[in-house]
């Protein structure tokens, strides 16, 4: 489960990763919430989260952040200005 706008972005980028074939790497999100593009990427603690997989033997593994980590690691977008008349 992420937070992300693409799932096939995240499965195609992570599958070779770790030598899997993107058929066998599953992503689901249920709920995106605000992205605004900046969650078309997979973060890196997607990566962290699939290495605890792996060594989990079938059991689910879950990555809680902190909110301090949260601003810090998710959705970046690089900054604009905006000008309102």
């Amino acid at each position: 489960y992420d937070s992300t706008q693409g799932v096939h972005v995240v499965r195609k980028t992570l599958a070779p990763i770790f030598g899997i074939e993107p058929e066998r790497l599953r992503v689901i999100a249920p709920h995106v919430g605000g992205g605004f593009g900046s969650k078309g990427a997979p973060p890196a603690h997607d990566v962290l989260t699939l290495m605890a997989a792996q060594r989990a033997d079938g059991r689910p593994v879950k990555l809680a952040l902190t909110r301090q980590q949260m601003f810090a690691l998710v959705g970046y977008r690089t900054p604009t200005i905006q000008r309102i008349r």
